[in-house]
């Protein structure tokens, strides 16, 4: 690999086949062919969902931009055990992308329908 111009990390990489591994917070059983995302994972999102949905609530759907872009990676992660879920942040994605800047105090506006759709998650 190192010839292709790739560094390996040996503490992060396995060199034995498994079947069983946790990736993103979601684990892939290749023997049950199943994809089950982690407890902690499913309540640190339930929290954040929380958080944006008030934060959004109080600043008339006004949010900031890099606390939702961390609680929509968190949850696009999930992509392995549900393959819809990327539709279903479409309009999350779509806030994101309203503004060009990223810079600490900025903002975006989320639709009443992402409102709506926050409730979901806990």
């Amino acid at each position: 690999m190192r010839r292709f111009g790739l560094t390996l990390s040996e503490s992060k990489s396995d060199w034995v086949p498994r079947y069983k591994r946790v990736h993103l917070g979601v684990e892939v059983d290749l023997e049950a062919r199943a994809f089950t995302v982690k407890e902690e994972r499913v309540g640190e999102v339930e929290r954040m969902s929380k958080a944006v949905y008030c934060e959004a609530s109080r600043n008339k759907r006004w949010v900031n931009k890099r606390t939702l872009a961390k609680w929509v990676g968190k949850i696009n992660a999930w992509y392995l055990a549900f393959k819809s879920m990327r539709l279903y942040l479409s309009e999350f994605y779509a806030a994101l992308a309203s503004s060009d800047k990223w810079g600490h105090n900025t903002l975006v506006r989320l639709p009443n329908s992402a409102m709506k759709s926050l409730k979901t998650f806990w």
